[in-house]
């Protein structure tokens, strides 16, 4: 989000298997869980949906500006008296300086693009504190750089606008295990069961350490059928995110990005179905304890069609654990 002239990429996060599972098996899960499991999360409180909603679609709007060089776009979404302060630690200070620091900047590089990654949001009082990175690659694609930055985002009567932006000098060059770190947590044996749907998740890091390898196992139970999928989580240097990729044995397949919110992560997900359908859902992961986590799915849909919202609890098995008459 500089404007200096640092150029990139960004954004981190995607696991598949919770979101592809909300799309394609959500109906299946949200019978087969038990919200009753769930406790409330003592964690630091996490920005409301609507404000994560409301600050995110303020974000695309920069981006949008930003690779439009639209001058008066971008500075229009500061607060009057908003500061933007450059990886040298210059600030510039209200809207006529950041318009004339962007006008400055579109003529000298046109056609630069711009990407940001949220990694995490928290409400501070009346604020919302976003933190990522993000990157910008100039119009021939020879530059590219990764930078972080922290933005401080208010609400007034025309929606939220941006109080302060920062950018921070250090760049990212997270290696693949490294930048997985957030999630070794997963690593391991995780079961759901139900009256209607059984589900096994086993986690590990593939030999060479730079992914997290998933296999999945739905038992429903109505039909004794047997659903699996695999699943690779990575580090995509190139954009500066975490991604997730999942494939099911009937030909579905999907992908998925995911926001840390401070105490749970926010997943986005797309999926394709066997029958050419795509799929879409937001999903919230919130980890309990050390040996659970619950599911919340929304917006999800099938096609044209709307599929109910759902809330799960997923639990870690014990490594000797005799679940549902087999042993591993």
């Amino acid at each position: 989000m500089s404007f200096r002239h640092h150029d990139p990429s960004f954004r981190a996060c995607g696991y598949a298997l919770l979101l592809v599972l909300g799309v394609v098996w959500g109906s299946a899960w949200a019978q087969s869980s038990n919200p009753t499991a769930a406790q409330p999360s003592t964690a630091t409180a996490s920005p409301s949906p609507e404000a994560v909603a409301l600050v995110m679609a303020q974000l695309d709007k920069l981006t949008t500006a930003f690779n439009s060089g639209n001058v008066s776009g971008v500075s229009g979404l500061f607060h009057p008296e908003g500061e933007l302060i450059d990886e040298a630690g210059t600030i510039y200070q209200g809207r006529a300086e950041i318009e004339t620091l962007a006008q400055a900047f579109f003529a000298k590089y046109p056609g630069v693009q711009m990407v940001a990654q949220v990694d995490s949001l928290r409400p501070i009082g009346p604020v919302v504190v976003m933190e990522g990175t993000r990157g910008v690659t100039t119009q021939d694609g020879k530059e590219v750089a990764l930078i972080r930055f922290s933005a401080v985002w208010s609400r007034g009567e025309n929606g939220y606008q941006l109080v302060s932006l920062r950018d921070f000098a250090d760049q990212l060059s997270l290696g693949p295990k490294d930048a997985l770190q957030p999630l070794a947590w997963l690593i391991g044996d995780w079961v759901n069961e139900g009256s209607d749907a059984h589900v096994k998740i086993s986690y590990r890091w593939s030999p060479d350490g730079n992914f997290i390898l998933g296999d999945i196992e739905v038992h429903l139970a109505a039909n004794k059928a047997k659903i699996s999928s695999s699943q690779r989580i990575g580090w995509d240097p190139r954009l500066g995110k975490i991604r997730s990729w999942i494939f099911d044995a009937d030909g579905g397949f999907g992908e998925s990005v995911w926001t840390s919110l401070g105490d749970s992560w926010l997943i986005r997900s797309t999926a394709v179905t066997p029958d050419g359908q795509s799929g879409m859902a937001r999903v919230e992961l919130i980890p309990m304890a050390a040996d659970r986590y619950v599911l919340r799915g929304s917006d999800r849909m099938i096609g044209d069609v709307p599929e109910e919202d759902y809330e799960l609890t997923v639990v870690k098995r014990p490594p000797a654990a005799d679940i549902g008459g087999t042993k591993n």
